[in-house]
Order: structure tokens, then sequence, then C-alpha cells
């Protein structure tokens, strides 16, 4: 197979017009911001737009002329995160911080290892 690079002008390209969003948590942000370097690097005289919205709980990072938007929603559980009477649960049938992702072309999903941790470092 060799060696094969990546050739972000070619990316934008192939994926003009469309709205990629990562979801999850640091480790996603990580993966978020390393594309959106790569990208930039392969045009960096291109026009871009950084936006957040949601109270910050999503990032998008619009290159205009191929309007390519890479977005980054931090949400650790995916499921929601409710307060009830015994305290602070995850509702594991309930995912309604999910209608963000609506209409997106490509979700890009990876979560925080919260089964590792018990108590308040589950939070």
């Amino acid at each position: 197979m060799g060696n094969v690079r990546f050739d972000g002008l070619s990316f934008l390209k192939k994926f003009k017009g469309k709205r990629i969003m990562f979801v999850g948590d640091s480790l996603t942000f990580d993966q978020w911001q390393s594309i959106t370097c790569m990208l930039h690097a392969a045009v960096p005289q291109a026009e871009y737009n950084i936006v957040k919205v949601n109270d910050g709980r999503v990032s998008s990072f619009i290159f205009q002329e191929y309007n390519v938007s890479l977005m980054f929603n931090r949400n650790t559980f995916l499921v929601d995160i409710v307060s009830e009477n015994i305290g602070t649960i995850l509702k594991l049938d309930s995912i309604k911080g999910g209608k963000l992702w609506e209409g997106m072309d490509m979700l890009v999903v990876n979560t925080w290892h919260w089964w590792h941790h018990t108590g308040d470092a589950q939070s």
C-alpha cells in the first residue's frame, strides 16, 4: 500500500458543502483541532470563520470557499444527564442532546471512559 499522505485540498473539494460534526470529549476535541489544522495548513490563504453556538457547546470551523463546516460538540456521555429526586443521573433511555446532530452529513463520535471511574469522578 505504501505511504499515503493526507491531501487537505482534496479533502475540502470532496466534502464541499458538507457539515461534519465531532461529538465527544477532550480526545474528540483533539481530533477536531487536528483536522482543522491540517486543512488550514493545506490552504493557508483560505478564508474561514470560527463560530461558537449553544452556549459554547458547539464550535464550528467553516472553510468559506468550500462551504465545509467542521464542528465540535462537547458531549461526554451522549445520553442525557438529568436531575431527579435522588440526584443527578444518566438517563440511559434519553438522548435529547442528539438534536444538535440532526442535519449533519457525517458524525465522528467518541465518549469519555466514564465507566472506569466511581462517585464524583464520573462527571
